[in-house]
């Protein structure tokens, strides 16, 4: 029942489940064990019942410490039920947009056509994947589809340059009699499994090894319950896809969400012609993406290729190819319709210099008061430049639009623009803009590609270095004080040289991140995509 076509149903979720076991155990549990081998404490005291807590009480019955609990009365376990409700949530709302997109009508195939798939389930992956599109439709050897579960995909895809593309949702492709009775059998089948598992997971365990396993499975019940059911939809689905298409090859951009990691495991499995088209700069932090579910991986530039080769990944296996955004705005630079991106932000015309900030949700690396005294420092510098300045935010793309409202209004900042995610794009905010304002943003790298300034606002003198080295090598200016700030952006403006001079730094700074524009990019992706060892070019075991 766990599997499909040999392929584990756990595989689709391997990035999200150990970046859970990671971030909310592993790592606490290696942190508070450390202070206490270094502090020595004779007692521990516990509050709650939070997962450090749980990690707290064990570690001191091992190391035979004196366990203070206070945690009776507390109401953790409302936290707890509620995180559990609404991952659960999300999970059955996944099945839900499945069965809905299960009704609609599949596109007319014509088999003889060379297919290439493009697997599309977050729309940020869309203005990398626009210009591949856009590149085998004008190549007339190749017939190229989008596969996706993206509710509003054509209105997502029409900002670029309004085109209507081929485009599949990958959930018509399931057998539509059989879609309700499968799901309603599979829940009763995960049901038996579950409790069966859960009276050997949940029993009292006391070794170094065995003791979070209990609260990992509880924490991890929803993708158990649910992220199996989605796994046997999407994988079957996506089975019946590539038997259909016979496609000559698949493109994905990342390895953790459904559709990405479905086909990119089908491919393998069924020997189609596979490459995941990395968008990473940079990698993050916790190095935890596998980069094993395509034959071959092509990334933007040196210091990603050299950082995978750090990993393990096989240098035959990667290429360095460029990011296809750049390669498509050059193209598309001369036909862009200014009064379009002026009317999407309710300005009737550019009278005034543009500072594009980029703007992003708090979390433990950036927490709301650091942002609050960033956005502060911003809107002071704004206000004192009034008459030369408007300041434009862009919301992160994990960051809700509303909320970021609401903490703008609380912090008194008005008379700025806040754009919407989903009407207007990052490449069109960037044409019209002059300077762009970052913390450590990945959206610093793409303004230097777009040949714009960047500051870097740091107020409180953070190491924001620890993530991009833009100061330090030179892809942008660092401003610590409203003063400094305003300073800076009056000398961008007024002085051409000063201006100049510090796009050639960032020029400079990016060639290690990003490989210079050329208008290759896809001609090198597509010879990734068609020089895979595993994979017979052009054929299909099913």
């Amino acid at each position: 029942f766990f599997s499909f076509k040999n392929i584990t149903l756990f595989k689709l979720w391997e990035t999200t489940l150990a970046i859970k076991i990671l971030f909310n155990y592993l790592f606490f549990s290696e942190i508070i064990e450390k202070k206490i081998k270094e502090l020595k404490p004779s007692c521990v005291v516990i509050l709650s019942n939070s997962r450090q807590d749980k990690i707290s009480r064990f570690l001191a019955n091992q190391y035979r410490l004196r366990l203070i609990n206070l945690s009776f009365f507390n109401l953790a376990f409302i936290n707890k039920r509620l995180i559990r409700f609404f991952r659960e949530r999300e999970l059955k709302n996944k099945i839900l947009y499945f069965v809905k997109q299960n009704s609609f009508p599949k596109p007319k195939i014509i088999k003889k056509e060379n297919n290439i798939l493009l697997a599309c389930d977050f729309f940020r992956h869309i203005k990398t994947l626009v210009p591949i599109y856009e590149y085998y439709k004008h190549s007339k050897q190749f017939q190229p589809w989008f596969i996706t579960n993206i509710p509003n995909f054509i209105n997502q895809v029409n900002k670029f340059n309004n085109f209507q593309p081929n485009n599949i949702f990958i959930a018509s492709f399931f057998n539509k009699k059989l879609l309700k009775k499968s799901i309603s059998q599979w829940i009763k089948e995960i049901n038996k499994t579950y409790s069966r598992a859960e009276k050997i997971f949940t029993l009292d365990m006391l070794t170094d090894q065995d003791y979070l396993l209990k609260y990992i499975f509880e924490d991890l019940s929803p993708i158990i319950k649910y992220g199996t059911i989605l796994s046997k939809l999407y994988l079957e689905a996506g089975y019946n896809l590539l038997k259909s298409l016979q496609p000559k090859g698949i493109i994905v951009l990342s390895d953790q969400r459904l559709i990405e990691v479905s086909l990119g495991l089908l491919a393998k499995e069924l020997h189609i012609n596979s490459v995941l088209v990395s968008p990473h700069t940079v990698l993050s932090a916790d190095q935890i993406n596998r980069y094993n579910i395509t034959n071959r991986i092509c990334v933007p530039g040196k210091y990603s290729y050299q950082n995978l080769l750090k990993l393990g990944i096989s240098k035959s296996k990667l290429i360095i190819s460029g990011e296809p955004q750049f390669d498509y705005y050059n193209n598309q630079v001369n036909k862009i319709n200014l009064s379009n991106i002026f009317n999407k932000l309710n300005i009737s015309k550019k009278n005034k210099q543009i500072l594009l900030l980029a703007s992003f949700p708090s979390n433990w690396s950036i927490p709301l008061i650091e942002k609050k005294i960033v956005f502060k420092t911003i809107y002071s510098a704004i206000e004192r430049l009034s008459s030369k300045y408007l300041l434009i935010i862009k919301p992160h793309p994990g960051e809700d639009r509303n909320r970021l409202l609401q903490e703008l209004k609380e912090w008194k900042i008005s008379n700025v623009i806040v754009t919407d995610n989903t009407k207007i794009e990052l490449f069109e905010l960037l044409h019209i803009s002059d300077v762009v304002a970052i913390t450590w943003s990945m959206m610093g790298l793409e303004a230097i590609m777009y040949n714009k300034p960047v500051i870097v606002v740091n107020p409180l003198r953070i190491d924001y270095d620890q993530y991009i080295p833009y100061v330090a090598d030179g892809g942008g200016i660092q401003t610590t004080s409203i003063n400094d700030l305003v300073g800076k952006l009056i000398s961008l403006s007024e002085n051409k040289q000063l201006k100049e001079n510090q796009l050639l730094k960032a020029r400079k700074f990016i060639s290690r991140y990003i490989l210079p524009s050329d208008g290759n990019t896809c001609n090198r992706i597509n010879s990734a995509l068609f020089s895979c060892r595993d994979a017979k070019p052009g054929s299909i075991r099913i």
